[in-house]
């Protein structure tokens, strides 16, 4: 069986979509020949901004985890800044725009680039190296968020050239939603695009969430053939996690879902378009059965 390496900031107990990503990943990968090794930061040193302890109960048995240390300004941030908690993604549990805001944005945007868990990289990369040699690594993957692993996986692939890359990214990166709100200044700007190139460049095989994401990294390629590097697995979910719940349809209602971040600057008008058609076309059937029905001589339906 092939042994690969994933370097994950988010791992039990930290919770969030990412976390459970890789979480059923490695479950499945054994199916497919391979044995993950997980390499990830020690619980009592990270922050996370989510906790979720229940996923604890769903790491293999027999899965080989190593924990590194790390070196992080947000236990600063919090008593500076008088935060009980760090940052969500997007800045949702922050609220307000006054001058405490944003200077901790400019703060964070500035110093600590690409984010400010670019402070584990120094530990993750050493205790990577190590495990490569010692169990025959002949694959690594980075996922990210955080993006700064991905640096992580510049440095480590620089030292095996020879090694298989690949970087899983979850998110955007220069183009997420929230990133004029970090307030960076134009050199830091250029500085993080270059890091962001270079992570598209150097790994062997590029993978994210969804078509648009895929598209979205494509044209930051000047290589027509590179391109092809990029690949979609779409995040989805583990049928074990319903095998013993009944479904129940209804069929005189239905309910969307959205599993995702909601931010104040999202555009919806496309929702908002699909779903007024939607009730209209509704709207219409119903007039339609009802004449069906009552009408002399249409017929019941």
């Amino acid at each position: 069986m092939k042994r690969v390496l994933i370097l994950t900031y988010y791992w039990p107990p930290s919770g969030g979509p990412g976390v459970q990503r890789w979480l059923k990943f490695v479950k499945y990968l054994p199916h497919f020949g391979y044995e993950p090794i997980v390499l990830t930061v020690d619980p009592q040193k990270a922050t996370y901004p989510v906790l979720d302890k229940s996923l604890l109960i769903e790491i293999p048995e027999n899965l080989r985890i190593y924990h590194t240390s790390t070196r992080e300004p947000y236990g600063l941030y919090k008593k500076l800044f008088r935060k009980k908690q760090v940052p969500y993604s997007g800045f949702a549990n922050e609220t307000g725009n006054g001058p405490i805001n944003a200077v901790s944005r400019f703060i964070r945007g500035n110093l600590f680039v690409p984010d400010a868990r670019i402070g584990w990289n120094r530990y993750a990369i050493s205790r990577a190296i190590e495990l490569i040699e010692k169990c025959q690594i002949e694959t690594f993957i980075t996922t990210s968020p955080p993006h700064s692993t991905q640096l992580a996986g510049v440095e480590i692939k620089n030292i095996f050239p020879q090694i298989r890359w690949i970087a899983d990214l979850r998110d955007p990166w220069t183009d997420i939603y929230y990133y004029d709100k970090m307030l960076h200044l134009p050199w830091v700007k250029k500085k993080d695009l270059r890091y962001e190139k270079k992570v598209l460049e150097k790994a062997d095989v590029i993978i994210t969430v969804s078509d648009f994401l895929q598209n979205l990294f494509t044209e930051k390629f000047n290589d027509v053939a590179a391109k092809d590097k990029i690949k979609v697995i779409t995040n989805g979910f583990d049928p074990d996690d319903f095998k013993d719940i009944k479904s129940v349809r209804n069929t005189d209602s239905f309910t969307v879902t959205y599993v995702g971040t909601i931010a104040d600057n999202y555009n919806l008008n496309g929702f908002i378009k699909a779903w007024n058609m939607l009730k209209l076309r509704l709207a219409k059937n119903y007039i339609y059965n009802l004449q069906a029905v009552f009408h002399p001589n249409g017929r019941k339906s």
